[in-house]
C-alpha cells in the first residue's frame, strides 16, 4: 500500500513539474502582441487597404506605400510633439525594430521549363511556370531587369536587383500556403526616412520590380517590445501563382528567450528544468529495465507506447531547448554589439520555438494520460481503458472499414469538384472539408452551385453512410463492450472493499487506532451489499416472451373449444372451469358436474 502511495506522489510531482516547464514557456501577452501587430500592419480593422483583401499587384503597392511604410517609421505625437529618442521604434511608440525591415523577392528563371504548345506558338510567345527550387532565378541584373543600364540609380535601387544567397541574408526556407520558397532572393532594404522610402518604392514600381516572373514577395522584420519582454518575428507574404492570382498571408511569431539567469524567475525555471531532466532519466531507466525483464510482453501493453512517446518527446525537447538557448545567446550578443542597429534574422529562433512548443504540448498530453495508471486498482475509473482493451479487435476492424469508406468519398469529391470548389482543390483540403461535414459544420451552397444534381446527391450519400450508419455501428460496438465491462466490475465490487476504505483502514491499523480501523474494515462492520443485475436486453427477453405467447394462444384455443362444448350442451361444466390450462383442467376433473 505504501508503495502505491509513493507511486501516486511521484507521478503527481512529475506532472506538476511538467506543467511548470510547459506553461512558463508560454506568455499570456503573446496573443495580445499578435492581435496588435496584425491590425497594425495588415490594417485588418478597415476595409480600405486591408492586406488580407489584396487580389492584385496594384493593391499590394498601394498597401505598401500607404499602410506599411507609414507604420514602420515613427511619426510625431497626435499634438505635433516630438517623439524624442525613439527613432528606431514603430509608429505605435512601444515596439522597437531590430535593425531594419527588408522585402525579399523570389523569381522564375528565364530558362524555365514552361513551353507553349505548338498550336498556340503563333499567338503566344512565352509562358511562365510555377515556382520550384530548380527554376529559381539566381542571376543579378541592372535596374529594370536589364543586362546593363546607363542611368545612375541610388545604391538601394541597384542592390534590389542583385541576387543574395542565404548565407548573405542569414535566412531559411519558408513554407507558404501554395509553395515552399528558397532562402535567397532579390532584397530591398527599408532604409532612410519616410520620404526616401516612399520615393524608392515609387521608383521600384515604375521599374516593375514585381512583374510576371515574380512568384513570392515577403517582408520580414524583427521586433522587441520592452514592456512585455517579447521578441517578435513578422513575415508578410504574397504568393503570385502561374494563373495570375495573388494570395496574401502573414505570420507573427512572438517568443521568449532566457538569455540570463540573474533574476529569481529565471533561476527557478532553470532548477525546475533540471528536476524535469532527472525525472525523464529515471523513467527512461525504468522502461529499459522493464523491456529487459518482460521481453515481448512489454510491447503488448498500450502503457508502454504512452511512456516512450513522452520520453522521446521530452529528450527531443531538451535538445531543442539547448539549441534555442544557444540561438538566444547568439542573438543577444549580436544585438548588444550592434546596439540593435543591424539586421538579424529571427527565422531559425522562431522555428526552434515552434518545435519546442509542439514537443512540450505532446509531453503534457502523454504525461496527463499517465495519471490514469494510478487508478488501475480502482476499476470504475479504469473502465475507459478496459473497454477499449476488450473491444480492440472490433474497433480496429471498424477503423479499417471506415478509413476505406472515408477515402473513397474523399476521392469521389476530389474528382468531381476539383475545378469547381476551392475546398476540393487538393486531396488534403477535400479530406478536411469532409471531416468538417462529419462534425456537422458544412454549407451545401458551394456543392449545389457546383452541380445541382451531383452535389446534393453525393452529399446525401456521405452523410447517410459515414455519419448515420458508421457512427451508429461505432456506438453499438462501444456500448456492447462497455456493458460487459461494467457487469464484470460490479461482480468484483461485491467481494472487494472500496479503495478509500482500504487505505483508511490500513493507515489506521498501522497507527494503532483500533476503533477507527474497525469502523472502516469490512470484516469488523459487515455491510449488506445488494447487487442489481443489469436489465435484460430485448434479445435476452425474446425466449421468455415467445413462451408467454405460446401459452396465451393455448389458453385461447382451450377457451374456444370449451365454449363450443357448452353451446352444444355436451356437458354441464361451467365457463370458469373452461378458462383453466388443460393441465389444470385435468387436475380439477373430479369437480366437474355432469
Amino acid at each position: 500500500m505504501w508503495a502505491y502511495i509513493g507511486k501516486i506522489c511521484l507521478n503527481i510531482t512529475f506532472v506538476i513539474v511538467l506543467y511548470i516547464v510547459s506553461y512558463t514557456n508560454r506568455d499570456s501577452n503573446a496573443i495580445l502582441q499578435v492581435q496588435h501587430l496584425s491590425s497594425f500592419f495588415c490594417n485588418t480593422r478597415s476595409s480600405l487597404n486591408n492586406f488580407t483583401d489584396i487580389v492584385s499587384l496594384d493593391d499590394y503597392w498601394d498597401w505598401l506605400q500607404t499602410i506599411f511604410v507609414t507604420n514602420i517609421r515613427i511619426r510625431p505625437w497626435y499634438n505635433g510633439g516630438s517623439v524624442g529618442n525613439m527613432t528606431d521604434f514603430l509608429n505605435d511608440k512601444s515596439t522597437r525594430i531590430i535593425g531594419w525591415s527588408l522585402m525579399r523577392q523570389l523569381r522564375l528563371s528565364i530558362n524555365s521549363s514552361c513551353r507553349v504548345p505548338p498550336a498556340f506558338r503563333t499567338l503566344i510567345d512565352s509562358c511562365k511556370d510555377s515556382y520550384s527550387f530548380s527554376n529559381e532565378e539566381r542571376r543579378s541584373y541592372a535596374p529594370g531587369w536589364l543586362a546593363t543600364t546607363n542611368i545612375n540609380y541610388t545604391i538601394s535601387i541597384r542592390n534590389s536587383f542583385v541576387y543574395r544567397s542565404s548565407d548573405e541574408l542569414d535566412s531559411y526556407v519558408y513554407w507558404g500556403n501554395h509553395g515552399t520558397y528558397g532562402s535567397g532572393g532579390f532584397v530591398y532594404k527599408f532604409l532612410g526616412n519616410f520620404d526616401e522610402i516612399q520615393e524608392n518604392l515609387t521608383l521600384l514600381r515604375n521599374l516593375t520590380w514585381i512583374d510576371e516572373r515574380s512568384r513570392a514577395v515577403m517582408i520580414q522584420l524583427n521586433l522587441y517590445n520592452p514592456n512585455v519582454k517579447l521578441y517578435t518575428s513578422v513575415t508578410l507574404l504574397i504568393e503570385i501563382l502561374s494563373t495570375g492570382e495573388v494570395f496574401p498571408s502573414f505570420r507573427i511569431d512572438p517568443f521568449q528567450m532566457y538569455t540570463e539567469f540573474h533574476d529569481f524567475s529565471s533561476i527557478f525555471y532553470m532548477v525546475i528544468a533540471i528536476i524535469y531532466i532527472l525525472f525523464i532519466a529515471y523513467f527512461t531507466f525504468v522502461e529499459i529495465y522493464s523491456i529487459y525483464k518482460l521481453k515481448k510482453k512489454y510491447f503488448r501493453k498500450m502503457r508502454s507506447y504512452i511512456e516512450w512517446s513522452m520520453i522521446n518527446c521530452s529528450w527531443a525537447g531538451v535538445g531543442v531547448y539547448i539549441s534555442r538557448y544557444n540561438e538566444a545567446q547568439r542573438i543577444g550578443r549580436y544585438v548588444n554589439s550592434t546596439n540593435g542597429f543591424q539586421y538579424i534574422n529571427f527565422q531559425f529562433a522562431t522555428y526552434l520555438n515552434d518545435v519546442l512548443t509542439f514537443l512540450l504540448g505532446f509531453c503534457c498530453f502523454s504525461g496527463t494520460i499517465r495519471l490514469l495508471q494510478l487508478f488501475e486498482i480502482y476499476p470504475r475509473i479504469n473502465i475507459f481503458s478496459r473497454t477499449l482493451h476488450r473491444g480492440f479487435k472490433d474497433i480496429a476492424a471498424f477503423t479499417m472499414m471506415y478509413f476505406l469508406l472515408f477515402s473513397a468519398f474523399v476521392i469521389l469529391f476530389y474528382l468531381l469538384f476539383v475545378s469547381k470548389m476551392i475546398s476540393c482543390s487538393s486531396i488534403l483540403l477535400t479530406a478536411g472539408m469532409l471531416f468538417e461535414m462529419i462534425l456537422l459544420k458544412f454549407d451545401t451552397t458551394d456543392l449545389q452551385d457546383s452541380d445541382p444534381f451531383l452535389g446534393p446527391f453525393v452529399f446525401t450519400l456521405f452523410i447517410y453512410f459515414c455519419v448515420f450508419v458508421c457512427f451508429t455501428m461505432f456506438i453499438v460496438i462501444i456500448t456492447d463492450h462497455f456493458r460487459h465491462v461494467r457487469r464484470e466490475i460490479r461482480n468484483k465490487e461485491t467481494n472487494q472493499p472500496g479503495i478509500l476504505a482500504f487505505i483508511i483502514g490500513d493507515i489506521s491499523k498501522r497507527l494503532g487506532l483500533g476503533n477507527a480501523s474497525a469502523k472502516v474494515h469490512p470484516q469488523e462492520s459487515p455491510v449488506i451489499v445488494i447487487t442489481r443485475s443489469d436489465p435484460p436486453t430485448p434479445i435476452e427477453q425474446l425466449p421468455g416472451k415467445v413462451d408467454e405467447l405460446i401459452l396465451a394462444l393455448d389458453r385461447v384455443h382451450t377457451v374456444c373449444k370449451r365454449l363450443d362444448e357448452m353451446i352444444g350442451l355436451e356437458s354441464n361444466e361451467t365457463l370458469v372451469d373452461a378458462t383453466f390450462h388443460p393441465q389444470q383442467r385435468r387436475r380439477r376433473k373430479k369437480h366437474v358436474v355432469y
